[in-house]
């Protein structure tokens, strides 16, 4: 039963036993003294539904991090969709890398669309964790306290990928520059706008978005004309050996460019830009 519903009953059953002692009285002093029984009784009754009714709306109501829309699973859905963490840093072989951007690549097996799902910036305390956990210490590889904060979560992942601001830079320029509604950007001009964007959680996220967009929207062409090795070698380096800043290997990103090209090419897409 609805808590606030049996407090409402609580206080009808009250005034209704009011009423009937005041229209059945028989004498004034035992009517009081049930009337100031019942009153304490409502009282204690009431404030102790109220107390738990307020103590469960305030979990129900409990802020969530805005930036995380993803759906959290206890395990891996058995539907063959792949999980891609990415993340954006200013520098990737800095001591302490300073944070840009964690998003989730969505690939659905069954078709050729990637959903880019924002994790961080995030303007909450999920979004402090986050920053903290990749700034607190160099390794090689993912963090593993990035780990732990994502995966409390509920979030999961095949692969991650860790890129800066140069490795973005590059990219935008082998799409020889990206549009993001006032003319086509280079490189430098792209990145340049990032450390504006970062003042605020919402507007850095759409940023990163519209960046992410316009690289995809001339992907399939890049990959056309120049073919998947050099975007490879740009995204993990150009090491044969196990790259220190994605689990990806060389050979599973030419795999995923071959299937994503027999599928018709890259379709991206973007929820955090619906209507922009």
């Amino acid at each position: 039963m609805n808590i606030s519903n049996l407090s409402n009953q609580i206080e009808i059953a009250f005034w209704t036993g009011v009423v009937s002692l005041l229209r059945h009285r028989r004498n004034t002093r035992p009517v009081s003294l049930a009337l100031l029984i019942l009153l304490v009784l409502f009282t204690l009754l009431l404030t102790a539904f109220t107390f738990v009714s307020s103590g469960r709306t305030t979990r129900l109501h409990e802020p969530k991090s805005a930036a995380v829309h993803l759906a959290h699973y206890s395990a891996r859905p058995d539907n063959g969709q792949n999980n891609l963490l990415l993340i954006l840093v200013d520098q990737v072989d800095a001591t302490e890398p300073g944070l840009q951007g964690v998003w989730m690549l969505i690939h659905d097996s069954s078709g050729r669309k990637i959903t880019f799902m924002p994790i961080y910036p995030a303007e909450s305390k999920f979004g402090q964790d986050v920053r903290q956990a990749v700034g607190m210490e160099k390794v090689s590889g993912l963090s593993p306290k990035l780990e732990q904060v994502l995966q409390k979560q509920g979030l999961w992942w095949d692969n991650y990928l860790v890129i800066d601001k140069e490795i973005l830079s590059r990219l935008v320029q082998q799409a020889d520059g990206i549009d993001l509604g006032n003319g086509r950007l280079d490189g430098q001009q792209v990145i340049g706008l990032l450390p504006i964007a970062g003042q605020d959680a919402q507007t850095a996220i759409g940023l990163q978005a519209r960046i992410a967009r316009g690289i995809c929207q001339r992907f399939d062409s890049v990959l056309k004309d120049e073919g998947p090795q050099p975007v490879s070698e740009l995204l993990i380096g150009e090491a044969m050996n196990q790259p220190v800043n994605s689990s990806l290997s060389h050979a599973d990103l030419l795999a995923s460019w071959n299937r994503l090209m027999r599928t018709g090419g890259l379709a991206c897409e973007f929820p955090t830009l619906i209507g922009r």
